[in-house]
Formats: structure tokens, C-alpha cells, sequence
């Protein structure tokens, strides 16, 4: 809500809204007259026409997902949920209808009843008194209705959660096509494509067909159009053959039909007042046609050309027009694949052409933006795929440019405008989102996917939202807070009001600021009136020059000012970095050459991001490399004096250097060290240490190894924040409260682990940075680095929420099992065999422990041996290294006495991904024979094409295994053995890691 110093409580700062507004349907009303009931003052009939944006409410998963295309906001009020003024409109994939109070966005309701995209480039109807909205999808088709049920309904108070439907019809694909136009008697029209208009009835549980055109029309994007001046009604559409034809209402009889000699695949325009005809048409050369109601020409002839289209540069007529509130000027726009579309105005006495304006208009064959018009003479629409709405102005002889709004180049301009008697505009953009909503959502100035209301009053003036990117540090009796610039477009802002509370709060109503800021490009605040060991919370808002502030705003913290003085080694790089590899992967579904299969593997390929076998990927021996140790003042306490550090090379000093310093809390100091390199054959283990006595002496000491695997890694400030005041809470038995030390905490950890399994590889962090809130991601080369994650967004939750967090070592297991995917480790847990997946003995079987399956705090042997077998190898491909196998595998069976069984039977299965069944052993035999005297059977091998699998750059080599053709996933890595010896059966197993192991230990 918004609140001056009287404590009037205010939402809006434009004309009072007028009651029972809607626009039920797209292009208006049943005869698509885009007609909008409203006059745009005079102040505002200049380029400040689509500045004031009133609201903005993101639609579902934007701005990834949720696109918005040639859908219109309807709406209808005091229909919608508690009596609310509501209005509707679709949205893409994860795509559905949205329903939002239209003079706030705040929702009311979402989703998507069924069915797949068309929901979001249609237009939803309301029923005639609003209590009802229709909507019409494709893919519905499901077990219950195989033909599917296109026409939807549901209650505008309660939305698509429940619905009802035209799934019982014959023929429900009849009510298909596009958006509804819903006649007086209450009848949904609609058309299928390319065949003709039908109608059907709702009963409230059911929607039947109970009208049909006797007659096909071949519609294409035109959709059904109605005259109310005859009994019955008159319906009328246009035909891709050329021609317009209309039809009783009652009985579906066609009453006539016009040649106009240019397709006809937009919406007519009927003229309620006497029922003239008007629609463009052509899709080459451009026509418009004028006709009376009993489909006589207007004005000598069926359709007068506008356009010539044989110069090469086709134009297409193929959306609704609009016709002035007096009936003299229609309306209606051409799309160009060459993107030189235009507006035209053309004289409903004698077709001739008022003035045309070129609009840029950009498309072909979609449902394209339709021109409205006001009682004044204002027209509105978008130029479809050139991304711009217009605002034009009919002069009466000639268009006057009032203003454009250009949408993301990521969007477009395809949806139809409407617009309400109070003065709001409605659109869905893709473009920055600049204006709040009802849901007390204050912008974030990002681009997002937009149902927008643009308020086009006279002195209408942007409401100033609550600053986004508010974010709060903890000092020493201070806190520190920072915000984003807010937009101001029509100069309202007055100053920015400070709110303080030990309790988290969502409004400001009834407290009073702390502190205010005059400046509206000064976005920081130090309360140094803070107390240390208290928690406190912090909200800004934007107060106008009338004295008016939107008070919801969500708090920040709580922050705990502490007196800690604190410096830690961020991080301990080493420079240059050379790329790793970055492999293509072919996916293949193979037969081997004895039958088995067919199953799913893949391999590495190519090479992208153009690199060759030739790419540099470590310094060249001789070669000067230098190691950066990053000092930062993670205290609350300005660090000054001389700050000195010592660099050693395996236990051996080798420098100490000093520098002045004055580093405030998050400021850096950078120390280098210049080593020549020595090449792979050796490894070094470089240290940095800063010699300071502070808060935490654990910290002051970073180690790397010469090969260790460089990690990046950025954190928002307000991610540590939030991690040190969420740990005494939550994790109390927490080794540390700052995160990153905990990360920190993590690369010795994993090497470690390393350590303990006999594994000489090791990691480090080479770039751990701190980053502003809303500072942009660092712009950097990415593909030296192992990443996870590579940012950790201050929006985030505690890291420590993993389901593998240990509490005993604050250690989450799951971040060094993703970690170890950097490395190239593959899921080991892809070998597990779920009994039911089992067809030939119903066993389950289940892989090594290791930090690879089930996030175990260990390293196998199999792991251990990977990476070592990687020690010298740049990273970037995955699994590579299981295709260290031996050239030959036997399998040696014993009888009970551990006696070698000769003669005795093996059958061979294998898990793998077998497609249309996922991983599964099928009871198809790989191979099979019997033990020799030694109770031995040699695994056969299956030959390796290269020409699927490659030899890896990084020297790995698939060569003929029992295997096969080796999953570098692992999901065909496991082999089932069925024995089989004078009546008896016994099973057993070999996995991969098993060879791979056996393998690396000679």
C-alpha cells in the first residue's frame, strides 16, 4: 500500500476506475471493432504516451520461461475472485492463463488446464457476464479423450485448477481455432483450421457443439466475426480461397458468398451500426475489401488494391482491423518478411486510402498484432516481430508519431492493446521490469517476461517502488546498507527512507525512518547508531514529492554487528591458465556385430569452442608462471599498517614480502611470487601465509600444488552475510561461520581424500571472489576452470541444506561429489542394478562406496586410479578413463571346495540402456561357453569401430573389451553371469570399476 503523512491510504495516482469495464474478448466485441472506450487527454497525446507503466506482474518462470507472444489482455470487471476488477491473459511454456487484479497485477490465479503453446498465443474470452472465461489450447488429446478437448472453461473466481471442457463432441476439434468470440446468446465461436466457423453452448459441467456451418470456408487465421443487426445473427469470415462468406446464425445455412480476389486470412471487421464489412486481404499484393451486409460491394468493386506486390517484396494482410468510433476510417496493418509492413487508414465511404504510415510491421504466417483505436483517434499496435508498439495518432488527413515502446530484442510486438475506461493500458512485454505490483514485488529493473498496465491519464506519474538490490553488512556499532538507483521518469522522487527493526517486517506501516537520503543517485546508508550482539533488520523505501511511499518492502537480514578484526588468504591463483578440453558428445544406439543390442552409449567425438589436438593446455618448461596470494578483510574492522607475508615452496621460504595497506572490511591486498615452470615431471606444493595476529589464525594459510585442478567460484557479499548469521542458528556445531573458509574448508577436505585413497591429484580454488549483490556476472574466459557453482546468488539458501551435509565435520559430501563431476568422475551409482530391473535372475546389485555413490566421505580406488591416471592430463572430459581396461578378462569359477569348475556353463548379460526400456538386463545372452580345466572362461571382446568412438585427444583409447562399446556414464558397465553346472545355477557379477582397478594396479 502507499501511505502519506494524513495516513491516506492510496494505491493509484490515475483517474478512479469506472465501474463494469471490460473488454471480454479479443478485438473488443463480437464484430472485432477494436474500439476502446476512452479518450486520451491532451497532455498525453505526445511521447510521454507510454511512459507511465501503472504495474507490472512477471508471468511464471520468467524471464527463462513464460514467454509472451500475440495473446491480449482481457478483462472483465468485478467478476474475478472477492468481486476483484480482473484481467486475463496466456503465456508460454510452462504455459497456461493467468488471471491478475487488473488495477493492481496483483494474481489471483494461474496454470494451464491442459494441453500445450496455443494457450499462449491466444486470446481468452469471458462469458457474457463474466463469470466464466474460455480459453483454447492444442495437445489435449489423453487417454479419457483421445481426440482431445481443445475449448476449455473454468470459473473466473477460482481459475484453471478446475475446468470442464468440449471433449465429449464428435468432432472437438471443430472448437479449435483461435481465440473465441462469444455471441450475445451466450454461444463460443470458434473455426478449425481451414475448414469452416462452428459454435458451441455451455452448459456450465460440458461445452457441446450445437452449430455448424453448412459449408466449408477454408479459414486459415480469420476468425469468426458477428452482425447483431439481422434475426438471427449473421456470422462472417474470410476464406483463404479468396473470398468472404457469411452464414445464418440459427441454422448454419450460408447466406452468401464474395469473390475479392485476394486470400483472406484475417479477421473481418463489421460495423455494428449498419453492418458493412471490412477486412484486408492479399499475400502478395495487399487489397482492402468493403462490402454491405448482404455481401454487396461498397464501393464498385469487391476489394480495392493498396499494395502492389510484384515488385518482389510481398505484403501480408492477415489480422483484424479496427474501425473509428464514427464509423469513417478503418484501420488495420500489413506484416513483410522484409520488415516494411505498414499501417493503413482507409475512407469506409470510397476505399480510398487515407494515409498509410510504415510501422516496420515483421512476420508471415502467425496471429499478428490487430490495430485499436480510441474515440479520439489514437491507434495502437505493435509491429510484430520488429519488436515495437506504436501509438499514432489520426490527424484526419495524415498519422502523427505520438510515441513507441520497444520491447527486449528477445520479445516481440505480435499481442493486440486494450485498453480500459479508466485510462489503463494493457500488454504483455518482455522488457524491464520498472513498476511493482500488488503482490508488494518491487522491480528489480531486469529483464522479465511482463503482463504490463501503461496508465494514460492526464497527469499520471510513476509510482516509486522500494529500491531493489537492498543488501546489508555487518560492521563494528554499524551496519552498512546499499541499494539500486530506482527509475523516476516523471521526476517524483523526493528521497529515500531508511526502516530498522529487530523482527523481520514486510511493510513500514506505522514505523518510523531511521535515517533518510536526498539524492536519488545516493544508494548507500551506514546506521552507525547499531549496537554490537543485536539483530537487527533493515528495509528502504522511495518517498515521492507528494509525500507518498509504497510501504511493502521485504527486510533484509538480520545483521549482528560484531568487533572482529579478521584477515584471511581468499584465494591463491596461479597464472596463465591454459583451457581445458571441451569434447562434443555423440549419443549412438548400437547393434554389436554378434547381435547384441541394440543399447545407448555415448563418446566423445570432436572438439569444440576451437580448440584442435594442438591446443596449449600447461605452460611450456622455462616458461615464467606467477602465483597470486589475495589477502581480504573479511573483519568488521579497518585493517592500516604494514602487512607482510611469507611464501614458501614445500616447507622452504623463498619470499617475504611487505606492503602499506589500508584495507576496509571486504577490501583486498595481492601478493606475487614469479617461479619458472619445471614441467610435469615435478610438483611443487606453494604456499602463502600472512603474518598477522587476528580473530582466526586457521585462516591466514593457503596452499596449492604446481598441478593442482584451478576452481572458480564467485559469492555475493549478502551470501556470506547471510551464511554467518544463519550458522549459530541453524548449524551451531558449524567448524566455522564464514563461508569462505567453509569453502575453503572443502578443497582441503576433497585433497585429503585424495591423500587417503594414495590419489596425487589435488584442487584449488584459483578464482574466489567477492561480488556485489547486483554486480553482473564477471565477464570471464571460464573454460580454464573447474566450476560448482559458479555463483552463489545472495538470494540463495544455506549451502548446508544438502541432504549429504555432515554436521560432525561441516562438510557437505554433496558439494564435493559435484565437485568431483569437475574432475571428470563419473556417478558410480550408475552401476547400481535394481532387482526389478534384473530379468535373468532378479538380483540387485550395487557398486563400490565412494564419494561418486551416494556422496560416501571417502575416495575409491577406482576413483583414485582415474585421477591419478589423469595426474598429468588437463581436465574437461567425463569418464574417459574407464576405458583403461585389460586385454583380456577371465573368469575363474570354483566348485564348493574351492576347486576349479571345468565344463561348467556361462552365460553373459549386460546392464546397459536399451532404448524404449531405460537400464535394464533383458534376457538377451552377450556371449556364452564353457570353463576350461582350469575352470576358466575368457570374457570375448567386442570390437570398437573408431570411427564411432575416437581416440580422446587427452590419449584415452577405447580398445576391444568385454564391454563393448563402453558408456562413459556408466550405465552399461556392469556384467551379469548366469553358471550353470549339473542341475545347479548359481549368478554372479563383474563391474567395470572392478577391470578398471585391476587394471591400473598392472
Amino acid at each position: 500500500m502507499t501511505r502519506s503523512p494524513l495516513f491516506v491510504l492510496v494505491w493509484v495516482v490515475c483517474a478512479a476506475p469506472v465501474m463494469g469495464a471490460s473488454w471480454p474478448m479479443k478485438h473488443r466485441d463480437p464484430a472485432h471493432t477494436g474500439r476502446a472506450d476512452y479518450t486520451v487527454p491532451a497532455e498525453r497525446m505526445n511521447d510521454t504516451f507510454f511512459d507511465t507503466v501503472h504495474w507490472q506482474k512477471r508471468s511464471p518462470g520468467s524471464p527463462g520461461e513464460g514467454n509472451l507472444s500475440s495473446t491480449s489482455m482481457v478483462f472483465y470487471d468485478a467478476t474475478g475472485p472477492g468481486g476483484t476488477d480482473i484481467v486475463v491473459a496466456g503465456y508460454h511454456w510452462p504455459k497456461g492463463v493467468q488471471g491478475m487484479d487488473r488495477h493492481t497485477g496483483k494474481l489471483l490465479w494461474n496454470g494451464n488446464p491442459s494441453g500445450g503453446e496455443t494457450i499462449g498465443a491466444s486470446t481468452p474470452a469471458f462469458s457474457n457476464n463474466g463469470s466464466t472465461v474460455y480459453v483454447v489450447n492444442d495437445a489435449t488429446a489423453d487417454a479419457q479423450y483421445p481426440d482431445g478437448h481443445p475449448l476449455m472453461a473454468f470459473r473466473t473466481i477460482i481459475g484453471p485448477s478446475s475446468y470442464w471442457h468440449n471433449g465429449s463432441d464428435a468432432n472437438p476439434g471443430h472448437l479449435s481455432m483461435h481465440s473465441p468470440t462469444i455471441a450475445p446468446d451466450g454461444r463460443i465461436f470458434l473455426h478449425s483450421w481451414v475448414d469452416r466457423p462452428y459454435a458451441g453452448m455451455d452448459d456450465g459441467s460440458m461445452i457441446e457443439e450445437n452449430w455448424a456451418a453448412a459449408t466449408a470456408a477454408d479459414c486459415g487465421l480469420s476468425d469468426p466475426s458477428l452482425y447483431m443487426g439481422t434475426s438471427p445473427l449473421t456470422v462472417v469470415i474470410g476464406s483463404r480461397w479468396g473470398q468472404i462468406k457469411a452464414y445464418s446464425g440459427s441454422t448454419g445455412a450460408e447466406l452468401w458468398t464474395t469473390d475479392v480476389g485476394a486470400t483472406v486470412d484475417a479477421t473481418v471487421t463489421i460495423d455494428p451500426a449498419n453492418g458493412n464489412i471490412y477486412v484486408g486481404c492479399g499475400s502478395d499484393s495487399v487489397f482492402v475489401a468493403g462490402l454491405d451486409k448482404d455481401g454487396n460491394p461498397l464501393w464498385g468493386s469487391e476489394a480495392v488494391m493498396v499494395f502492389y506486390g510484384g515488385s518482389g517484396n510481398p505484403q501480408r494482410a492477415q489480422a483484424a482491423g479496427c474501425l473509428s468510433h464514427d464509423g469513417t476510417t478503418y484501420y488495420f496493418q500489413t506484416n513483410s518478411q522484409q520488415g516494411d509492413g505498414q499501417l493503413y487508414a482507409i475512407n469506409t465511404a470510397d476505399g480510398s486510402v487515407k494515409w498509410t504510415y510504415s510501422t516496420g510491421s515483421t512476420g508471415w504466417e502467425m496471429v499478428s498484432s490487430s490495430p485499436i483505436v480510441t474515440s479520439n483517434g489514437v491507434v495502437v499496435v505493435g509491429n510484430n516481430n520488429g519488436g515495437t508498439y506504436y501509438a499514432i495518432q489520426d490527424s484526419g488527413t495524415q498519422p502523427v508519431l505520438l510515441d513507441t515502446f520497444a520491447v527486449d530484442s528477445a520479445g516481440n510486438a505480435r499481442a493486440t492493446a486494450t485498453i480500459a475506461p479508466d485510462g489503463l493500458l494493457y500488454l504483455p512485454l518482455r522488457t524491464a521490469w520498472v513498476a511493482g505490483n500488488g503482490d508488494g514485488e518491487s522491480p528489480s529493473y531486469a529483464v522479465e517476461n511482463l503482463f504490463s498496465a501503461i496508465d494514460i491519464t492526464a497527469g499520471a506519474t510513476a509510482q516509486l517502488w522500494p529500491p531493489t538490490g537492498q543488501a546489508a553488512v555487518a560492521l563494528n556499532h554499524a551496519v552498512a546498507l546499499s541499494w539500486q538507483t530506482v527509475a523516476d521518469p516523471t521526476g517524483q522522487f523526493h528521497h529515500y527512507a531508511v526502516y530498522r527493526a529487530t523482527a523481520p517486517f514486510t511493510s513500514v506501516d506505522g514505523m518510523s525512518p531511521i535515517g533518510t537520503v536526498g539524492n536519488i543517485n545516493t544508494t548507500s546508508y551506514v546506521d552507525s547508531t547499531a549496537a554490537n550482539g543485536i539483530h537487527y533488520y533493515y528495509g528502504v523505501t522511495t518517498v515521492t514529492i507528494g509525500m507518498t511511499e509504497i510501504t511493502s518492502v521485504d527486510s533484509v537480514g538480520p545483521r549482528t554487528p560484531r568487533d572482529e578484526t579478521d584477515l584471511h588468504v581468499l584465494s591463491l591463483a596461479r597464472t596463465p591458465q591454459y583451457p581445458r578440453y571441451l569434447p562434443n558428445y555423440t549419443y549412438y544406439s548400437v547393434t554389436e556385430p554378434s547381435g547384441f543390442g541394440p543399447y545407448i552409449f555415448s563418446a566423445a567425438t570432436s572438439l569444440g569452442g576451437g580448440q584442435t589436438g594442438a591446443t596449449q593446455r600447461w605452460p611450456n618448461t622455462g616458461d615464467t608462471v606467477t602465483y597470486t596470494a589475495t589477502v581480504r578483510n573479511r573483519g568488521t574492522n579497518t585493517w592500516s599498517g604494514t602487512l607482510s607475508g611469507t611464501w614458501t615452496v614445500d616447507g622452504s621460504v623463498v619470499s617475504s614480502p611487505t606492503q602499506v595497506v589500508t584495507l576496509a572490511p571486504n577490501a583486498t591486498a595481492s601478493f606475487a611470487l614469479l617461479r619458472t615452470w619445471e614441467g610435469l615431471a615435478v610438483a611443487h606444493d606453494i604456499a602463502f601465509a600472512v603474518n598477522v595476529s587476528d580473530a582466526r589464525s586457521t585462516n591466514n594459510l593457503l596452499t596449492v600444488n604446481t598441478k593442482a585442478v584451478p576452481f572458480l567460484t564467485y559469492v555475493d557479499r549478502s551470501y556470506i552475510e547471510n551464511f554467518r548469521e544463519n550458522t549459530p542458528v541453524g548449524y551451531p556445531q558449524a567448524q566455522t561461520d564464514d563461508l569462505i573458509d567453509w569453502l575453503q574448508r572443502h578443497m582441503s577436505r576433497f585433497n585429503e581424500l585424495f591423500a587417503v585413497a594414495d590419489c596425487q591429484k589435488r584442487v584449488h580454488y584459483n578464482v574466489l571472489e567477492v561480488l556485489d549483490d547486483t554486480a553482473a556476472d564477471p565477464a570471464v574466459d571460464t573454460t580454464p576452470y573447474a566450476i560448482f557453482p559458479f555463483r552463489y546468488h545472495a538470494s540463495e539458501g544455506d549451502p548446508r541444506g544438502s541432504g549429504y551435509y555432515s554436521p560432525a565435520d561441516d562438510i557437505d559430501n554433496g558439494l564435493l561429489h559435484e565437485m568431483g563431476h569437475q574432475l571428470g568422475l563419473i556417478d558410480i551409482y550408475q552401476m547400481d542394478v535394481p532387482a526389478e530391473a534384473n530379468h535373468v535372475s532378479g538380483q540387485g546389485y550395487s557398486a563400490r562406496a565412494d564419494l561418486m555413490h551416494g556422496c560416501s566421505p571417502l575416495i575409491s580406488a577406482h576413483s583414485a586410479g582415474g585421477m591419478n591416471h589423469w595426474l598429468n592430463t588437463v581436465h574437461g572430459y567425463y569418464g574417459q578413463y574407464v576405458y583403461q581396461l585389460p586385454a583380456e578378462i577371465r573368469l575363474r569359477i570354483l566348485d564348493f571346495e574351492n576347486q576349479p569348475l571345468p565344463g561348467a556353463t556361462v552365460k553373459m548379460y549386460q546392464y546397459c540402456e536399451r532404448p524404449g526400456q531405460g537400464k535394464v538386463i533383458t534376457t538377451q545372452i552377450k556371449a556364452q561357453g564353457l570353463t576350461d580345466a582350469n575352470g576358466e572362461y575368457t570374457l570375448p571382446n567386442v570390437s570398437i569401430d573408431p570411427g564411432m568412438v575416437p581416440p580422446a585427444y587427452n590419449g584415452d583409447v577405447l580398445n576391444a573389451n568385454p564391454f563393448g562399446y563402453v558408456a562413459v556414464v556408466g550405465t552399461n558397465g556392469v556384467l551379469h553371469f548366469r553358471v550353470e553346472y549339473d542341475g545347479g545355477v548359481d549368478y554372479c557379477w563383474l563391474d567395470i570399476t572392478e577391470a578398471n582397478v585391476a587394471y591400473w594396479e598392472g
